[in-house]
Protein backbone atom coordinates (compact mmCIF):
# COMPACT_ATOMS: atom_id res chain seq x y z
CA UNK A 1 0.00 0.00 0.00
CA UNK A 2 2.71 2.18 0.32
CA UNK A 3 4.38 1.75 -2.42
CA UNK A 4 1.39 1.88 -4.11
CA UNK A 5 0.69 5.28 -2.53
CA UNK A 6 4.21 6.23 -3.88
CA UNK A 7 3.12 5.62 -6.66
CA UNK A 8 0.52 7.26 -7.31
CA UNK A 9 2.20 10.45 -5.77
CA UNK A 10 4.91 10.22 -8.37
CA UNK A 11 2.08 9.97 -10.87
CA UNK A 12 0.36 12.76 -9.98
CA UNK A 13 2.92 14.91 -9.57
CA UNK A 14 4.63 13.86 -13.20
CA UNK A 15 0.89 14.06 -14.45
CA UNK A 16 0.86 18.03 -12.89
CA UNK A 17 4.60 18.67 -14.50
CA UNK A 18 3.75 17.60 -17.59
CA UNK A 19 -0.08 19.79 -17.36
CA UNK A 20 1.99 22.92 -16.48
CA UNK A 21 4.81 22.32 -19.01
CA UNK A 22 1.78 22.00 -21.81
CA UNK A 23 -0.30 24.89 -20.97
CA UNK A 24 3.01 26.74 -20.71
CA UNK A 25 4.23 25.45 -24.53
CA UNK A 26 0.84 25.90 -25.60
CA UNK A 27 0.81 29.91 -24.60
CA UNK A 28 4.18 30.58 -26.09
CA UNK A 29 3.27 28.50 -29.39
CA UNK A 30 -0.03 30.14 -29.33
CA UNK A 31 1.41 33.87 -28.68
CA UNK A 32 4.13 32.44 -31.57
CA UNK A 33 1.77 32.01 -34.12
CA UNK A 34 -0.41 34.98 -32.94
CA UNK A 35 2.74 37.40 -33.53
CA UNK A 36 3.93 35.46 -37.02
CA UNK A 37 0.44 35.46 -38.52
CA UNK A 38 -0.75 38.76 -37.02
CA UNK A 39 2.28 40.54 -39.24
CA UNK A 40 0.96 38.34 -42.11
CA UNK A 41 -2.38 39.78 -41.39
CA UNK A 42 -1.27 43.45 -41.18
CA UNK A 43 0.84 43.67 -44.31
CA UNK A 44 -1.92 41.78 -46.16
CA UNK A 45 -4.42 44.51 -45.14
CA UNK A 46 -2.30 46.91 -46.45
CA UNK A 47 -1.49 45.49 -49.72
CA UNK A 48 -5.50 45.39 -49.84
CA UNK A 49 -5.75 49.25 -48.74
CA UNK A 50 -3.64 50.01 -51.99
CA UNK A 51 -0.11 49.38 -50.41
CA UNK A 52 1.42 47.91 -53.02
CA UNK A 53 4.83 48.15 -51.58
CA UNK A 54 4.05 46.45 -48.69
CA UNK A 55 5.66 42.99 -47.97
CA UNK A 56 5.38 39.85 -45.36
CA UNK A 57 8.01 40.15 -42.97
CA UNK A 58 10.96 37.47 -43.11
CA UNK A 59 12.91 36.49 -40.06
CA UNK A 60 16.07 34.46 -39.62
CA UNK A 61 14.69 31.52 -38.32
CA UNK A 62 14.17 30.02 -42.03
CA UNK A 63 10.70 28.07 -40.31
CA UNK A 64 7.69 27.28 -42.41
CA UNK A 65 6.12 30.53 -41.61
CA UNK A 66 9.66 32.56 -43.38
CA UNK A 67 8.89 30.42 -46.34
CA UNK A 68 5.06 30.99 -46.65
CA UNK A 69 6.44 35.11 -46.71
CA UNK A 70 9.38 34.50 -49.40
CA UNK A 71 6.56 32.56 -51.80
CA UNK A 72 4.00 35.32 -51.14
CA UNK A 73 6.34 38.28 -51.60
CA UNK A 74 7.39 37.04 -54.77
CA UNK A 75 3.99 36.55 -55.55
CA UNK A 76 3.37 40.21 -54.31
CA UNK A 77 6.57 41.18 -56.34
CA UNK A 78 5.41 39.56 -60.13
CA UNK A 79 2.05 41.15 -59.08
CA UNK A 80 3.26 44.59 -58.65
CA UNK A 81 5.22 44.63 -61.56
CA UNK A 82 2.38 43.74 -63.61
CA UNK A 83 0.06 46.69 -62.55
CA UNK A 84 3.13 48.62 -63.01
CA UNK A 85 3.51 47.17 -66.63
CA UNK A 86 -0.16 48.01 -67.14
CA UNK A 87 0.14 51.41 -65.62
CA UNK A 88 2.86 52.20 -68.19
CA UNK A 89 1.50 50.59 -71.11
CA UNK A 90 -1.52 52.68 -70.23
CA UNK A 91 0.29 55.71 -70.05
CA UNK A 92 2.62 55.40 -73.05
CA UNK A 93 0.06 54.21 -75.64
CA UNK A 94 -1.86 57.61 -74.82
CA UNK A 95 1.48 59.02 -75.19
CA UNK A 96 2.95 57.41 -78.26
CA UNK A 97 -0.32 57.16 -80.18
CA UNK A 98 -1.52 60.92 -79.18
CA UNK A 99 1.20 62.04 -82.48
CA UNK A 100 0.91 59.61 -84.95
CA UNK A 101 -2.82 59.97 -84.77
CA UNK A 102 -2.53 63.88 -84.49
CA UNK A 103 -0.57 63.85 -87.73
CA UNK A 104 -2.95 61.41 -89.67
CA UNK A 105 -5.74 63.68 -88.59
CA UNK A 106 -3.88 66.46 -90.23
CA UNK A 107 -2.50 64.89 -93.06
CA UNK A 108 -6.09 63.98 -93.79
CA UNK A 109 -7.50 67.07 -93.38
CA UNK A 110 -5.23 68.58 -95.74
CA UNK A 111 -5.99 66.03 -98.55
CA UNK A 112 -9.36 66.99 -97.88
CA UNK A 113 -8.76 70.33 -99.04
CA UNK A 114 -6.70 69.10 -102.44
CA UNK A 115 -8.87 69.64 -105.89
CA UNK A 116 -6.25 67.39 -107.31
CA UNK A 117 -7.66 63.90 -107.41
CA UNK A 118 -4.05 62.21 -107.76
CA UNK A 119 -3.41 64.28 -104.46
CA UNK A 120 -6.10 63.54 -102.82
CA UNK A 121 -5.49 59.83 -103.68
CA UNK A 122 -1.98 59.81 -102.24
CA UNK A 123 -3.09 61.34 -99.17
CA UNK A 124 -5.33 58.45 -98.75
CA UNK A 125 -2.43 56.12 -99.64
CA UNK A 126 -0.51 57.73 -96.66
CA UNK A 127 -3.36 57.54 -94.29
CA UNK A 128 -4.08 53.92 -94.73
CA UNK A 129 -0.03 53.44 -94.22
CA UNK A 130 -0.21 55.41 -91.21
CA UNK A 131 -3.18 53.38 -90.06
CA UNK A 132 -1.72 50.17 -90.59
CA UNK A 133 1.08 51.03 -88.54
CA UNK A 134 -0.91 52.04 -85.55
CA UNK A 135 -2.48 48.90 -86.11
CA UNK A 136 0.75 47.09 -86.19
CA UNK A 137 1.47 48.88 -82.96
CA UNK A 138 -1.63 47.09 -81.06
CA UNK A 139 -0.92 43.65 -82.37
CA UNK A 140 2.59 43.91 -81.20
CA UNK A 141 1.01 44.71 -77.96
CA UNK A 142 -1.39 42.66 -77.75
CA UNK A 143 0.85 39.87 -78.93
CA UNK A 144 3.12 40.71 -75.86
CA UNK A 145 0.49 39.98 -73.70
CA UNK A 146 -0.46 36.67 -75.06
CA UNK A 147 2.79 35.64 -74.31
CA UNK A 148 2.69 36.69 -70.79
CA UNK A 149 -0.55 35.17 -70.18
CA UNK A 150 1.95 31.78 -70.19
CA UNK A 151 -0.98 30.29 -72.18
CA UNK A 152 1.27 29.76 -75.01
CA UNK A 153 3.36 26.73 -72.73
CA UNK A 154 0.92 24.15 -73.05
CA UNK A 155 1.80 24.10 -76.90
CA UNK A 156 5.64 24.06 -76.17
CA UNK A 157 7.53 20.97 -77.97
CA UNK A 158 11.28 19.97 -78.69
CA UNK A 159 12.84 22.73 -80.86
CA UNK A 160 16.01 22.14 -82.52
CA UNK A 161 17.31 25.53 -81.78
CA UNK A 162 21.16 24.72 -83.55
CA UNK A 163 18.87 24.39 -86.94
CA UNK A 164 16.81 27.33 -85.97
CA UNK A 165 19.49 29.77 -85.56
CA UNK A 166 21.52 28.27 -88.22
CA UNK A 167 18.39 28.53 -91.00
CA UNK A 168 17.29 31.98 -89.73
CA UNK A 169 21.36 33.55 -90.17
CA UNK A 170 21.68 32.10 -93.28
CA UNK A 171 17.90 33.87 -94.67
CA UNK A 172 18.72 37.15 -93.19
CA UNK A 173 22.60 37.67 -94.14
CA UNK A 174 21.86 38.33 -97.38
CA UNK A 175 19.82 41.51 -95.67
CA UNK A 176 22.05 42.57 -93.51
CA UNK A 177 25.16 42.43 -96.37
CA UNK A 178 22.61 44.69 -98.51
CA UNK A 179 22.68 47.51 -95.45
CA UNK A 180 26.11 47.18 -95.49
CA UNK A 181 26.61 45.26 -92.35
CA UNK A 182 28.22 41.62 -92.26
CA UNK A 183 26.69 38.92 -90.45
CA UNK A 184 28.31 35.91 -89.37
CA UNK A 185 27.15 32.58 -87.04
CA UNK A 186 28.28 29.96 -85.14
CA UNK A 187 26.15 27.54 -84.21
CA UNK A 188 27.29 24.40 -81.94
CA UNK A 189 24.43 21.29 -83.60
CA UNK A 190 22.05 19.38 -81.72
CA UNK A 191 21.07 21.64 -79.10
CA UNK A 192 17.51 20.96 -78.59
CA UNK A 193 14.79 22.36 -75.90
CA UNK A 194 11.50 22.39 -75.06
CA UNK A 195 9.56 25.27 -76.50
CA UNK A 196 7.71 27.27 -79.42
CA UNK A 197 10.00 27.54 -82.31
CA UNK A 198 7.88 30.54 -83.78
CA UNK A 199 8.29 32.46 -80.64
CA UNK A 200 11.91 31.71 -80.52
CA UNK A 201 12.05 32.55 -84.34
CA UNK A 202 10.20 36.08 -83.76
CA UNK A 203 13.03 36.82 -80.78
CA UNK A 204 15.83 35.62 -82.94
CA UNK A 205 14.52 38.08 -85.79
CA UNK A 206 14.32 40.57 -83.31
CA UNK A 207 17.26 40.67 -82.23
CA UNK A 208 19.36 40.60 -85.47
CA UNK A 209 16.80 43.41 -86.79
CA UNK A 210 18.14 45.47 -83.27
CA UNK A 211 21.43 45.04 -84.34
CA UNK A 212 20.82 46.26 -87.90
CA UNK A 213 18.75 49.12 -87.28
CA UNK A 214 21.02 50.73 -84.50
CA UNK A 215 24.59 50.42 -85.81
CA UNK A 216 26.00 52.22 -88.58
CA UNK A 217 27.15 50.87 -91.99
CA UNK A 218 30.08 48.58 -92.28
CA UNK A 219 29.30 47.08 -88.51
CA UNK A 220 29.82 43.61 -88.12
CA UNK A 221 26.85 41.26 -86.04
CA UNK A 222 27.49 37.78 -85.32
CA UNK A 223 25.21 35.17 -83.82
CA UNK A 224 27.12 32.45 -81.60
CA UNK A 225 25.10 29.71 -79.94
CA UNK A 226 26.79 27.15 -77.53
CA UNK A 227 25.56 24.52 -74.75
CA UNK A 228 27.71 24.75 -71.71
CA UNK A 229 26.69 21.89 -69.28
CA UNK A 230 23.09 22.15 -68.57
CA UNK A 231 22.70 25.10 -70.28
CA UNK A 232 22.81 26.65 -73.67
CA UNK A 233 23.38 30.45 -74.57
CA UNK A 234 21.91 31.94 -77.61
CA UNK A 235 23.89 35.32 -78.07
CA UNK A 236 23.88 38.19 -80.74
CA UNK A 237 26.68 41.02 -80.72
CA UNK A 238 28.18 43.63 -82.60
CA UNK A 239 30.72 45.96 -82.71
CA UNK A 240 28.30 49.46 -83.12
CA UNK A 241 28.67 52.17 -80.68
CA UNK A 242 26.48 49.71 -77.90
CA UNK A 243 24.42 50.72 -74.67
CA UNK A 244 25.36 52.62 -71.69
CA UNK A 245 25.35 50.66 -68.54
CA UNK A 246 22.67 52.17 -66.95
CA UNK A 247 20.04 52.09 -70.05
CA UNK A 248 20.53 48.42 -70.56
CA UNK A 249 18.04 47.76 -67.89
CA UNK A 250 15.41 50.15 -69.60
CA UNK A 251 15.44 48.98 -73.14
CA UNK A 252 13.44 45.97 -72.03
CA UNK A 253 10.32 47.93 -71.48
CA UNK A 254 7.76 48.61 -73.02
CA UNK A 255 8.11 51.53 -75.87
CA UNK A 256 11.36 52.48 -74.26
CA UNK A 257 13.84 54.45 -77.04
CA UNK A 258 16.88 55.78 -77.06
CA UNK A 259 17.97 59.14 -77.75
CA UNK A 260 20.16 57.62 -80.88
CA UNK A 261 17.32 55.79 -82.03
CA UNK A 262 14.13 57.88 -81.93
CA UNK A 263 14.84 58.50 -85.82
CA UNK A 264 15.16 54.71 -86.85
CA UNK A 265 11.57 53.22 -87.35
CA UNK A 266 9.65 51.16 -84.50
CA UNK A 267 7.72 51.41 -81.50
CA UNK A 268 10.20 50.33 -78.94
CA UNK A 269 8.54 47.01 -78.39
CA UNK A 270 11.62 45.00 -80.08
CA UNK A 271 13.12 43.76 -77.03
CA UNK A 272 10.03 43.63 -74.99
CA UNK A 273 8.90 41.37 -77.25
CA UNK A 274 12.57 39.19 -76.71
CA UNK A 275 12.60 39.84 -72.84
CA UNK A 276 8.51 37.96 -72.62
CA UNK A 277 9.95 35.00 -75.02
CA UNK A 278 12.78 34.46 -72.49
CA UNK A 279 10.63 34.68 -69.41
CA UNK A 280 7.94 32.11 -71.10
CA UNK A 281 10.86 29.60 -71.88
CA UNK A 282 12.86 29.92 -68.47
CA UNK A 283 15.77 31.61 -70.27
CA UNK A 284 17.66 34.69 -68.86
CA UNK A 285 18.29 37.76 -70.99
CA UNK A 286 21.25 39.96 -70.43
CA UNK A 287 22.87 42.48 -71.99
CA UNK A 288 26.51 43.30 -71.96
CA UNK A 289 29.82 44.99 -72.98
CA UNK A 290 31.29 43.52 -76.61
CA UNK A 291 33.78 46.17 -76.29
CA UNK A 292 32.78 47.87 -78.16
CA UNK A 293 29.76 47.22 -79.31
CA UNK A 294 26.67 45.35 -77.14
CA UNK A 295 26.03 41.51 -76.59
CA UNK A 296 22.80 40.25 -75.83
CA UNK A 297 22.96 36.84 -74.56
CA UNK A 298 19.50 34.46 -73.77
CA UNK A 299 20.74 31.90 -71.41
CA UNK A 300 18.38 28.74 -71.44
Amino acid sequence: EQIDRTIISVFLAGFGLVLLFGIAGALTLGGYLRDRLGAISHAAEGIAAGHLGARMPVSDRGDEFDRLARSLNAMLERIEGLIENVRQVSSDIAHDLRTPLARLRNHLERGLGEDDPLAQRHAIEDGIQRVDDVLGLFAAILRIAEIESGRIRKNFGPVDLSVLTAELAESYAPAVADGGRALTWNVQPDIVIPGDRELLAQALVNLIENAQRHTPAGTAIRVELAAFGDTCRLQVSDNGPGVDAKDRERIVQRFIRLEDSRSAPGHGLGLNLVAAVARLHGAHLSFGDNGPGLIVTIAF
